[in-house]
């Protein structure tokens, strides 16, 4: 039970530390209490247990809490965010997954590093070095290849599944050597024979260059590279961090107890890991400092790991390595990322804090202004940033309030650190105007900004001075906050708004018949998201955006139903987590997102002059192409993780917060680690230890640890295995019953008539989804063709080898659906509608609902209320369906909806603009919105003024 006492002091301390079932000190109380009363040997008391945990975090090298104090004053406690990212090194299930270097993809973008903002990210921030065979080849430095080319490596990465490096080319010219720095060569690791301390040791070449290319001069003094010095001689790496802020209340009731934290992931490891709550990690939090004055440490911390690269044991290698840190992107919901990006937010006159769209009402309302909106405007950038804020402060120097208010108004550009300083330089204004009056007005003003600079070095946002990092455009847009309590959110309050209650009860008694099979969410409950229709959160509005388009008709008009339409073929694009054809998909969101915008204006023209969120969406193609799929941004772990957080502050004494949370956190880090197998330095530091046997089995064998930690293991189902039945409900029947329908079988299973086969629940695709008996599937006996239909059962041979799924295949019509512009799936296919395949050929699950709209299903159908699972002798009316022949294939559901577009024709799927002029469309649109809204103004100038006259 290394490094525990006993097994006792070790499932004791797992237990204190579950993330999600915290236990107070009654709790721990009462447990030991009940140990002892079974006679358990050796249990401790529970300061016993808090004194050995403290000891083990300094045996085991568990992460430090340390105290700072900010700018304004305000203390707090940051857990050491090198060590929290150094346990992914030294963790065996985490370290071989790291990923180190970018990488051009191979037809699929997926991950991070896939993307244009790692590709194109500044070398001296990228991993610096490649080793083969024991020598570190490191860029900025001289190297020759196997034929005796010499090149400088400029950057790693990999390019169709090799190593390479972008390199200049260097040539020999009269015993001189020539940079050829206006080019970049593409060289694989594979072909570097020598590195620059091979070429120096050995003397063959004399390193004399010749400026005849800009920049020859600058290569040469760059050799060695400096980072080897720091390395010592070990593996160098970059970690990418993802830093994630925002304020979380402290409290699991409704009384708000205000709190701003940072959580990090570590941007290395794969996507989809990325989404476990597992690999979520505490940084800080604190009721008084804001995220700014957090995030200015979180800076020092990845600034010192490039002075100081952190050395930890790396277990995929099995050696000893360095990292440093980057942070490429901050995902966070609107209003938190615009504040790291110095924005005002949606109070000002330019909304977006990625560009300088926007103006005043009557520039917004013109052609002009209002078809800008549609587009991307000039890009904001840090440089632009940080001048108008230092100008902002100039004229809060002069103590001049109503000019700032403007300059922030018009740029919308209010830093919220700076405008902490802003308010204080106008008091110290308007103080030394009354204790100075012989000081004239310029003298004053130096005297405050003096003032200003001895009370801090940096009056304004940090994130704005971070190496790597633009805040304007490294916000990638997020998909909750902006889709799903965005757009989604204000068509379904607009629709609803209008319905009676007949109509809304209409339309509940539908969603509920919906079929939810391949969607993968929760079961629908239509009542209550009618009965609660204005306090709908994020899972409710997913389920809408897939689903409401099928159950509208006729309780809605054509231009909402148009916006319905337009969200659902959105929202299926941006919820991909590959991307095959990267120039196509944006060419599609592209298109996606002018038909959202454009079938909004057809309903509401002002709405995007009045919600940034609608305007935020023309960013998102270069977002996806900077980021990868925005998937890989979401926010929905961390809002999980504030789950974990409320626990961990509800069990401190609230005297000193910031601390006990942090110190807590890192406690349950440290838990994590231990029981990963995780490596720390013994106590001589000459070796890396991990925990001993039993500590690390407990994660494996027991699956109520693995939940409670938020961990999954790292493995898909089988394809093609089965789900059995419970006894009672398996059917054993012949195979001449179950081959009532004359099924077409594999070539290679000829079943006996008398033969036995039993039933089973599922099948597990190659997707991963569970397939059951009534599901809509894709399968492929062949690589050449694709069944779609639906599973009639799921059979095996109790007498023998032979598993078959027995499917009622549909035909695909070439012609679209007139309403939902979704492929219509009908019966009888051309060729034989009854095919058996093997439980392997099964690909995916799909959506598919009934054609209600074309054959008037009504609520016609009658069954018992289930109660406390017992039928009742009540009944509720449901959706009956008129035939069974026709149905709608779902393009509009998230999941699997990359898999369905590989095998649909691009005619089915491919987005096409509802307007070909769209500046014509909209010079239209902002006429209608010039109009009401100046006869808005007018009605409320006339209102005021009566009001006035009265008085």
């Amino acid at each position: 039970w290394f490094p525990y006492p006993s097994k006792i002091m070790f499932l004791l301390d797992l237990l204190d530390n579950l993330p999600r079932l915290q236990l107070s000190r009654p709790h721990l109380q009462l447990f030991i209490w009940v140990l002892k009363e079974l006679g358990v040997p050796n249990v401790p008391s529970v300061d016993q247990l808090r004194g050995m945990q403290e000891k083990l975090r300094e045996k085991c090298g568990g992460i430090e809490t340390k105290r700072f104090q900010s700018d304004l004053g305000n203390i707090f406690y940051c857990n050491d965010l090198a060590r929290l990212i150094a346990q992914n090194y030294s963790n065996p299930h985490t370290a071989s997954l790291l990923q180190f270097y970018p990488e051009e993809p191979d037809g699929v973008t997926s991950e991070l590093w896939h993307a244009m903002k790692i590709r194109n990210m500044d070398p001296d921030l990228l991993t610096p070095m490649y080793r083969k065979e024991g020598i570190d080849f490191y860029v900025k430095e001289l190297a020759e290849l196997k034929d005796g080319q010499l090149v400088i490596p400029i950057r790693w990465i990999i390019r169709q599944k090799q190593m390479c490096a972008n390199a200049f080319l260097v040539t020999r010219e009269g015993g001189y050597l020539r940079i050829h720095s206006d080019e970049e060569i593409n060289v694989k690791a594979e072909d570097l024979q020598f590195n620059f301390l091979d070429l120096i040791s050995i003397s063959i070449h004399q390193m004399k260059l010749i400026v005849m290319t800009d920049g020859s001069k600058h290569h040469a003094s760059q050799m060695p590279n400096q980072l080897r010095d720091l390395a010592e001689g070990e593996e160098l790496y970059s970690s990418w961090v993802i830093a994630w802020a925002d304020d979380v209340s402290g409290n699991t009731s409704k009384q708000m107890n205000p709190h701003k934290n940072f959580y990090v992931t570590h941007g290395n490891l794969p996507g989809q890991l990325l989404q476990q709550e597992f690999h979520v990690q505490f940084a800080s939090t604190s009721p008084h400092a804001s995220t700014a004055e957090q995030a200015k440490v979180i800076r020092e911390m990845v600034n010192d790991s490039h002075k100081n690269p952190v050395r930890v044991y790396n277990a995929a290698t099995g050696r000893m390595c360095r990292f440093r840190m980057v942070v490429p992107n901050l995902p966070a919901d609107n209003p938190q990322q615009s504040e790291e990006s110095s924005h005002i937010g949606p109070n000002g006159n330019c909304k977006c804090r990625k560009c300088k769209t926007g103006g005043n009402a009557h520039y917004v309302e013109s052609a002009e202004g209002f078809h800008a909106l549609h587009k991307v405007g000039e890009l904001r950038t840090t440089e632009d940033t940080l001048t108008e804020i230092k100008a902002q402060l100039e004229v809060a120097a002069d103590g001049n309030v109503s000019e700032v208010k403007k300059m922030q108004t018009s740029s919308g550009i209010k830093d919220k650190v700076a405008q902490g300083w802003i308010v204080q330089m106008i008091k110290k204004n308007k103080q030394l105007h009354v204790s100075h009056p012989q000081l004239s007005s310029g003298e004053i003003k130096s005297k405050v900004l003096e003032w200003l600079y001895e009370s801090t070095d940096e009056p304004w946002n940090p994130l704005l001075n971070f190496k790597g990092l633009d805040p304007h455009r490294d916000t990638p847009v997020e998909l909750l906050h902006t889709i799903l309590l965005g757009i989604v959110k204000y068509i379904w309050h607009s629709a609803n708004q209008e319905w009676s209650d007949s109509q809304r009860a209409k339309f509940a008694l539908r969603l509920q018949s919906a079929d939810i099979g391949g969607l993968n969410i929760p079961p629908l409950r239509a009542g209550y998201m009618i009965q609660y229709r204005n306090g709908l959160i994020g899972k409710h509005f997913k389920a809408l955006m897939q689903l409401m388009l099928f159950q509208v008709h006729g309780i809605i008009d054509d231009p909402r139903y148009a916006v319905i339409k337009a969200i659902g073929a959105l929202g299926a694009l941006l919820w991909f987590p590959e991307i095959d054809n990267m120039e196509e998909y944006l060419e599609d969101i592209k298109i996606a997102i002018g038909n959202v915008l454009d079938s909004f204006d057809a309903v509401d023209g002002g709405r995007i002059i009045d919600k940034m969120k609608l305007h935020t969406l023309v960013h998102i193609p270069e977002d996806i192409r900077n980021h990868g799929p925005l998937v890989r941004s979401e926010t929905e772990v961390f809002e999980s993780f504030n789950g974990v957080f409320r626990l961990c502050s509800i069990h401190s004494n609230h005297q000193a917060p910031s601390k006990d949370i942090a110190i807590k956190c890192a406690r349950m880090d440290m838990t994590k680690h231990l029981i990963c197998g995780g490596r720390w330095p013994s106590t001589g530091g000459n070796e890396w230890v991990s925990a001993g046997k039993g500590v690390q089995s407990i994660l494996h064998e027991n699956k109520v640890i693995q939940t409670m930690l938020g961990w999954a293991p790292h493995k898909k189902p089988t394809p093609g295995s089965l789900v059995a039945h419970t006894q009672k409900a398996s059917l054993v029947k012949l195979w001449v019953q179950w081959n009532e329908k004359m099924y077409s079988l594999p070539s290679e299973i000829s079943p006996g008539e008398n033969s036995s086969w039993k039933s089973y629940k599922g099948v597990y695709s190659q997707s991963g989804d569970e397939c059951r008996e009534g599901s809509w599937v894709v399968a492929s006996p062949n690589p050449s063709f694709q069944y779609m239909g639906r599973i009639m059962a799921i059979i095996r041979n109790c007498n023998g080898p032979g598993a078959l799924i027995l499917i009622k295949q549909y035909h695909l019509s070439s012609i679209l659906h007139p309403f939902t512009n979704c492929p219509v799936l009908s019966f009888p296919p051309p060729d034989n509608p009854w095919i058996a395949v093997h439980t392997k050929d099964v690909l995916f699950a799909l959506n598919v609902q009934h054609d209600c709209r074309t054959w008037k299903c009504d609520d016609t159908g009658l069954r018992s209320l289930i109660q406390e699972r017992e039928k009742t002798d009540r009944t509720v009316s449901f959706i009956e369906h008129q035939e069974d022949n026709t149905f709608i294939l779902n393009i509009f559901a998230v999941h699997n909806a990359c898999r369905l577009r590989r095998i649909l024709p691009r005619s089915l799927t491919a987005p096409v603009p509802l307007h070909e002029d769209h500046y014509k469309f909209h010079c239209q649109i902002a006429e209608q919105v010039r109009s009401t809204r100046t006869g808005r103004r007018q009605a409320n100038a006339e209102r005021r003024a009566a009001k006035n006259a009265g008085k």
